[in-house]
């Protein structure tokens, strides 16, 4: 955790987790809405189950990734304290990872 952080609570993670599911999906209801009366139902229709699949997949993997850190952390013993910057450095390092490879990738 950082210094200026308290633990989260589960009901506290859960609550955030409902409250980013409800909101994509108002979003897809608005694409919905939006693309039924601009372009066809059938574009509407595929176009938000596409999102909708797209969304589920992505919350599938943040969770794998979440396992993973768990028993990674268990695994070495790392200390709470330590591992909000742990995965600080992970995650900017794989940002600039992924973002070195894409500018690598469009130079060629």
């Amino acid at each position: 955790m950082s210094k200026k952080q308290k633990q989260i609570s589960l009901q506290s993670s859960f609550i955030w987790v409902a409250v980013w599911i409800i909101l994509a999906l108002l979003f897809n209801i608005f694409l919905w809405v939006y693309l039924a009366q601009s372009e066809t139902s059938k574009i509407a229709n595929q176009k938000a189950l596409e999102f909708f699949t797209a969304y589920l997949i992505e919350q599938s993997l943040s969770m794998d990734n979440v396992f993973v850190f768990v028993m990674i952390f268990k695994y070495f013993s790392i200390p709470m304290k330590y591992q909000h910057r742990l995965l600080l450095f992970g995650v900017l390092g794989a940002h600039y990872e992924n973002n070195t490879h894409c500018i690598w990738d469009m130079a060629r």
